[in-house]
């Protein structure tokens, strides 16, 4: 998908991540979003009632779910369609044709869309930005995911302003009942620690301080240095409003180790400590790194499709 990139925007951090990207705008589906409820838990309830995760579905379905892959294909369903489609707009179409009711109304595990931890944080921000609260999706790596092995897992999560607390909210809307006890998860997922949810700039600079071992942080065999830049370089996107697909990567997020400059390393450092600051101060760096190509994710770039396997043709996004 290409983004109108060259629109006037806001320069108040507050409203310009208040207002809709391209990507979180539900746009012909705008009247899914009526009567949705208000509180964080239960909008977070309100997204599982109409995803269902990838990975959780593939590898424990039935005691998950009671269903598996299998049974949603039976349904005639295009799972690979449905895990990479970009948009907001998209992704409610899908729900929409499986099941035509609201989003709130009861849906069984078999008639929820395949998505991952992206599509979740994508649509919490969508239902925040609606409502004009300020809203983003962090790129990082969660250690609550694997308690007591001490890896950080490739993950999103959904990030509001509280206006009341004055601070940002880190909120995983995927985590629902069976996961919190699966994977014994005993944080507040509604308020994230930010040890146990690191962003990308975080990582990368635990990595560059030796504080922690980078083959710790990644998702199956994606792990190491190469992969913390990927993420410090895909979480500015987000900080952008750029709400790309979870995998494919441009510019300094995927060249080798071999060909990085003391330069290179020099702007990555920089953007690390700028794109982890909690308050609002470096927002306009956050808007002026992103226009250096070395970061920018390049105009019709085309992810690759992703379905347990890279496919040759890509999508916008």
């Amino acid at each position: 998908m290409r983004e109108n990139r060259d629109k006037k925007e806001s320069t108040d951090p507050l409203e310009y991540y208040s207002q809709h990207s391209d990507i979180t705008n539900p746009k012909a589906y705008n009247h899914l979003f009526s009567g949705l409820p208000t509180t964080i838990p239960e909008l977070c309830r309100v997204v599982q009632n109409n995803f269902v995760h990838l990975l959780i579905l593939k590898y424990n379905g039935k005691k998950a779910y009671g269903i598996t892959m299998e049974d949603l294909q039976e349904k005639g369903r295009n799972l690979k369609e449905e895990l990479n489609m970009v948009t907001i707009e998209e992704k409610l179409k899908i729900i929409y044709d499986i099941k035509s009711s609201s989003l709130t109304t009861k849906r069984s595990p078999v008639e929820r869309i395949l998505g991952n931890c992206r599509d979740f944080a994508l649509l919490l921000c969508s239902f925040l930005r609606h409502r004009g609260i300020p809203a983003r999706v962090r790129s990082g790596c969660a250690k609550y995911l694997n308690p007591g092995q001490e890896f950080y897992e490739d993950h999103y999560v959904t990030e509001y302003w509280h206006t009341q607390e004055n601070r940002w909210i880190l909120v995983d809307s995927q985590i629902d009942e069976f996961q919190h006890k699966f994977m014994k998860i005993t944080i507040d997922v509604h308020d994230v620690p930010r040890d146990e949810f690191v962003v990308g700039g975080e990582a990368w600079k635990w990595y560059r301080t030796q504080k922690v071992n980078p083959e710790k942080f990644g998702i199956f065999d994606f792990t190491g240095p190469h992969y913390i830049r990927y993420k410090l370089v895909n979480d500015l996107a987000f900080l952008n409003k750029e709400e790309t697909m979870a995998w494919g990567g441009w510019g300094l997020g995927v060249v080798g180790d071999e060909k990085l400059s003391p330069k290179d390393y020099a702007l990555l450092d920089y953007l690390a400590e700028v794109a982890t600051r909690t308050d609002n101060k470096p927002f306009e760096e956050i808007r002026r790194l992103y226009k250096n190509p070395l970061l920018r994710k390049p105009d019709n770039w085309q992810c690759p499709v992703w379905f347990f396997g890279f496919e040759e043709s890509g999508s916008k996004g």
